[in-house]
């Protein structure tokens, strides 16, 4: 599939990934973080991450693999950020795989 039609279908991932956010309540729970320190804080922020790929990957694999592996392309292709509190392209990329065969 050619690159541009790849990312026609990452907004739908994202829209998914941003929606976990608020099931998961991150932004709650991680504002309550602050006090165990900046270590705690990226940790939590990591797994925040890839817990909104997962959620999004399971929502998304039935009806719109394409999103999914849109997803995927985007975070191989790009220099996603990646920061203490990101995780790499690479790892988002293994966790979105491990989710889609997941219950």
């Amino acid at each position: 599939m050619r690159p541009e039609l790849k990312l026609t279908f990452y907004p739908r991932f994202l829209i998914a990934h941003e929606c976990a956010h608020h099931v998961y309540r991150h932004l709650t729970h991680l504002g309550r973080a602050e006090v165990f320190g900046i270590d705690v804080l990226n940790h939590m922020l990591r797994q925040a991450e890839l817990d909104a790929d997962c959620f999004a990957t399971k929502a998304l694999r039935e009806h719109d693999i394409e999103a999914v592996r849109s997803a995927q392309w985007v975070f191989d292709n790009s220099a996603a950020i990646t920061s203490a509190s990101h995780p790499s392209g690479m790892e988002r990329v293994s966790h979105i795989e491990l989710c889609l065969h997941q219950q």
